[in-house]
């Protein structure tokens, strides 16, 4: 599909229907009557309500900031958080998501200070539509799912759909088309149930852009005009405007460029009537590339520019770095190429900055097309390999899709090696040492076959994506293929896998059969797990702890006489709703198995983890009795373990968080007694305490 726009409208928590005239009017004529008391404050309230609803931002503005001063004034906290809701919310409307936010999180304060559940969850919702307009999804995700909880808890069904729907929002962007949909649907039926039409077109809207962004124009269209007809029978210009702007994208993809320009102009003017400045910006920008199309690069030029101009206006990031990949291409076409290259440019950095992948992977699918096109090959090589791994970065749902087809693969050949051991047993009456070493041998080739299924998946994977340009994409590919190999062995590493075959080898040359099939599950399941968690951005504390389990299990087999270890966890922390990234934890514990408790000749060695909550922050102990850093530095022995996890560990905590703009870090203490001798290693992990629902007492 064309880089086209397609619109999503986030809804605030405190909007309804647009407000009508006489509505407005009652509540001015019962101000002129009321005290200065808690009653007034209601009403200024209800009245900013239905001015920013009905388009008026402006009186909107005012009448919240009047209350505001008053409830402050005569100590009303709980109308004071409410009417910061409505200074955002006028904020909101007029583009300035900012300061929207910085207000909303003043309200949230006061409402969490008071403990007030509608005033918390009303807040969250809203702070999540003002961080997504900032482009911030996982944030916007984070108060979302805070709020909703509590909307169920009040039973508030109608906000319930409106947040779903928001959630869904988010998760689009992010590229998790699957859970988008999923709350689409989760809110439709309560949609329909409630009649809320404002929230019924909403999601319509978000089902026919799920079917745009496969292809399915027709069914795409479909919604869009049932949405479109909802919010006009409500009169929300907004809505319809949006739907107008989708349908137009859908016929400019279709290629009847009069049609589509013909719904982008419906669209711009409702925008500019109610004077929606993200709406209009939008409709600059579509409007801008289809007379590109059609080849009328001076009106493209006028409205492209003029969409960049709006878009710096109302700091929307998301839309400067669209309008510069616009304008790139069309300076292309009109061979002003160092002009070309100072928007691609700025593009990148913007969407850098902003991380969304989508944007990222266009700037350098640009630079490439300006590179290529002024003959500059290294430069547009280089480009191209950087254009290749955002691409495949954003497709790699398809790649998990096969990954989990090869761990089915694996577990169907790890029964049959199971079942041939046991036919090999009744074997070795006649002949116990050819079958055993029969039996052997089968085990050995079925994990080979395991782990080299799992790499020619992933070679596979590369190799299709060379049609068309083979020696172009080679050089990426293989990147590609080493980040993901570097990656996988850092659980499945050469030496891991060997001691592993030679472990069963010894269990089989015994004729333990039963110790060899329990190995071998233990095996399984370890691997299960690292590749479903490998498979998430976030896990909950529990799978975490499931996973080391295995992981911690799995070598106390293989060591028994060794060492022992001790799971520990916080009671302030509930394990089913405490999330952190997976995969993040192991590598420690790893490396204080095999660099300091393998090396003790007494054994005796004993690592303990810890999980505690401390301040804002996620703590996890990895505490062992080993012979500490120093000591193990000092052993150079070729054939000990050497984890490659925690370096890889260290470039995934520093890209989370310049991502997430989160403060992980490790702290590492070398223990020692009153004597100077070294008692083992201490490591501190810090991760984000992140929720997936709030609690209330």
């Amino acid at each position: 599909m064309k880089a086209f726009v397609l619109f999503f409208l986030c809804c605030l928590s405190i909007t309804t229907i647009p407000a009508q005239s006489h509505e407005i009017d009652s509540l001015k004529n019962l101000l002129k009557t009321a005290p200065n008391d808690t009653t007034r404050i209601l009403l200024l309230n209800s009245l900013s309500k239905q001015l920013y609803e009905s388009g008026k931002y402006d009186s909107a503005l005012v009448i919240a900031e009047k209350s505001e001063k008053l409830a402050e004034k005569i100590s009303f906290i709980k109308g004071e958080g409410f009417a910061l809701l409505c200074v955002a919310a006028s904020h909101y409307y007029q583009g300035s998501y900012s300061t929207a936010k910085d207000y909303a999180l003043k309200a949230l304060n006061i409402f969490e200070e008071i403990k007030n559940k509608r005033g918390i969850a009303n807040a969250s919702s809203n702070l999540g539509a003002y961080y997504s307009q900032l482009c911030n999804y996982s944030k916007s995700l984070e108060y979302m799912l805070k709020a909703l909880p509590i909307y169920e808890e009040l039973k508030d069904k109608k906000n319930i759909a409106y947040n779903l729907i928001n959630i869904g929002i988010n998760y689009y962007y992010l590229g998790d088309y699957s859970d988008a949909l999923n709350y689409d649907l989760e809110a439709l039926p309560i949609c329909r149930e409630l009649n809320l039409k404002k929230a019924l077109s909403s999601v319509l809207n978000d089902i026919a852009t799920d079917y745009a962004s496969k292809g399915e124009h027709k069914n795409a269209l479909k919604f869009f005009n049932q949405s479109l007809k909802i919010s006009d029978s409500i009169g929300d210009k907004i809505s319809s405007a949006h739907s107008l702007s989708n349908i137009g994208s859908i016929y400019e993809e279709l290629g009847d460029f009069s049609t589509a320009l013909k719904n982008h102009f419906k669209a711009l003017a409702l925008f500019k009537e109610v004077k929606y400045s993200i709406g209009v910006t939008f409709s600059l920008i579509n409007i801008g590339r289809i007379y590109k199309e059609q080849g009328n690069y001076t009106a493209a030029r006028e409205n492209e520019f003029e969409g960049l101009d709006m878009a710096k206006k109302i700091n929307y990031s998301r839309l400067i770095a669209k309008s510069h990949l616009e304008l790139g291409d069309l300076d292309i076409h009109s061979k002003s190429y160092k002009e070309a290259k100072i928007h691609f440019d700025s593009a990148l950095i913007i969407s850098k900055n902003i991380g969304v992948k989508d944007l990222i992977k266009s700037a350098y699918d640009g630079l490439f097309q300006l590179d290529s096109t002024i003959r500059d090959y290294k430069t547009a090589l280089e480009n191209f390999k950087q254009y290749i791994v955002y691409k495949d970065s954003i497709d790699n749902d398809a790649n998990e899709k096969k990954i989990v087809q090869a761990e089915m693969n694996y577990e169907f050949e790890q029964k049959q090696a199971t079942e041939k051991l046991e036919q090999n047993k009744k074997d070795a009456i006649h002949d116990a040492e050819e079958t055993r070493q029969k039996a052997k041998n089968k085990i050995v080739l079925g994990l080979i076959a395991s782990f080299s299924i799992i790499l020619a998946l992933l070679v596979i994977v590369i190799f299709q994506r060379m049609k068309g340009a083979e020696k172009k994409k080679l050089l990426a590919e293989q990147e590609k293929s080493w980040l993901e190999l570097k990656a996988l062995r850092t659980q499945m590493n050469p030496h891991f896998l060997y001691n592993t075959i030679n472990s069963i080898q010894s269990f089989i040359l015994k004729n333990d059969t039963k110790s060899s099939t329990n190995y071998l599950n233990q095996f399984a399941r370890l691997m299960r797990g690292v590749l479903e968690n490998s498979r998430k951005d976030k896990i909950t504390l529990t799978e975490e702890i499931e996973g080391l389990y295995n992981y911690l299990d799995f070598e106390t087999m293989r060591f028994s006489d060794k060492f022992n270890y001790q799971i520990v966890v916080d009671e302030k922390l509930d394990k089913a709703k405490t999330l952190l990234p997976p995969l993040l934890i192991q590598p420690y514990i790893e490396n204080a198995i095999w660099h300091g408790l393998m090396p003790l000749s007494s054994g005796g060695g004993q690592v303990n983890i810890i999980f505690e909550k401390v301040n804002n922050h996620l703590r996890c102990i990895v505490d062992d009795n080993g012979i500490g850093r120093k000591a193990a530095k000092e052993i150079k022995n070729d054939s000990m373990h050497k984890s490659l996890g925690m370096s890889i560990v260290a470039q995934r905590m520093e890209s989370m968080n310049k991502m997430y703009q989160w403060d992980m870090k490790v702290d590492i203490t070398d223990k020692q007694n009153d004597y100077g001798i070294s008692t083992g290693t201490k490591v501190e992990i810090y991760l984000p305490l992140i929720l997936n629902t709030v609690l209330y007492d």
